[in-house]
């Protein structure tokens, strides 16, 4: 192996290491932050003089952090343009979106698909994802009806995690699709 591909690949071992030790050190950061403050809320005065370049909103999510109401990963940005969306569930459903968990999602023609949150088109996000959880299917069946009669049915067609077209079938990113949605949809292709 020559030794530049060794060299990079132990930045990118190097990196991951200090990665993760940032983001250990930002969560024990927040709890000492958060123990302190509720023990004597005078301290959150104190930590601000303390630390001045830490703007009020930075130790809102600090707050927020070491009660575990936000991911490490959404201090770090790692939400994306959903991060409004993720910051309100619990952590616990949270933990499962950064893991790679996929989330159930009922399509406009019932099926259910099953998709990774951090790539799915913002429709498919606010479909999912309510006020403060995720919602069951049920409650996003609730979410179209209300969705019709506030918008009208053309905009929930959008919402599809797929378009059928003359020559195939063209998926969104994140979307998959169990052996029994594939034939169905093949048949549709076809037929």
């Amino acid at each position: 192996m020559n030794s530049t591909l060794t060299q990079k690949d132990d930045c990118i071992s190097k990196f991951g290491k200090a990665y993760q030790r940032g983001v250990m050190g930002l969560m024990e950061a927040a709890e000492i932050y958060v123990k302190a403050i509720e023990e004597n809320p005078g301290y959150r005065e104190k930590f601000h003089i303390a630390y001045p370049y830490i703007p009020i909103s930075g130790w809102q999510k600090y707050e927020m952090l070491g009660k575990k109401m936000i991911h490490p990963r959404l201090l770090m940005g790692g939400g994306g343009k959903i991060t409004n969306y993720l910051e309100k569930i619990p952590y616990s459903e949270q933990e499962k979106i950064f893991s790679g968990e996929k989330i159930e999602y009922l399509t406009l023609n019932g099926d259910v698909l099953k998709v990774d949150i951090l790539t799915a088109d913002k429709e498919i996000v606010r479909q999912v994802i309510g006020k403060d959880h995720i919602r069951s299917i049920s409650e996003q069946k609730a979410w179209f009806e209300y969705a019709k009669s506030k918008k009208g049915s053309e905009i929930i067609e959008s919402r599809l995690p797929y378009e059928i077209r003359k020559d195939g079938i063209f998926f969104n990113k994140g979307t998959l699709l169990k052996k029994k949605e594939a034939i169905k949809l093949l048949a549709q292709l076809i037929g």
